[in-house]
């Protein structure tokens, strides 16, 4: 029982430091903290790490949000969604398959649509039915 509560208050003690640094997204390892900053992003998050150590999130530049991918060998990758001027990569599987959100010039602003990158293809993932919606996290 001690356990998850020790992972909650390390989990929120993290929050405090990645609030506290501002525009920039932290990795650790071993206990060292590393800065994550997309080259010529003026604000970058990081929202997942895959079981292999590569890191997914959004960074913010002149043109908009873009979704990336920080493999392990440091090396970054723009994501962008064909025709979005919003971009957020939010998961990674141990498979490398990504996930998150992409908005086009056309929907609302709060409007997002789902979207998988696998294997270097997008699909887009858009419940039937479903209104365009903004995510809780957003």
């Amino acid at each position: 029982m001690r356990r998850p509560l020790a992972y909650f208050l390390l989990t929120l003690g993290v929050s405090f430091v990645l609030t506290a640094v501002g525009p920039h997204a932290l990795a650790m390892e071993d206990s060292t903290f590393s800065t994550i900053d997309f080259p010529g992003g003026t604000f970058t998050v990081a929202l997942d790490i895959s079981s292999s150590g590569e890191i997914v999130g959004s960074y913010n530049d002149a043109k908009g949000t873009h979704g990336f991918l920080l493999s392990r060998s440091g090396q970054f990758m723009a994501i962008d969604i064909p025709g979005a001027n919003f971009t957020r990569a939010a998961a990674i599987n141990r498979r490398g398959d990504i996930v998150g959100t992409y908005r086009l010039p056309t929907d609302p602003m709060t409007g997002r649509h789902g979207f998988l990158l696998s294997k270097g293809a997008f699909t887009t993932i858009d419940p039937p039915r479903c209104c365009v919606h903004q995510p809780a996290w957003d």
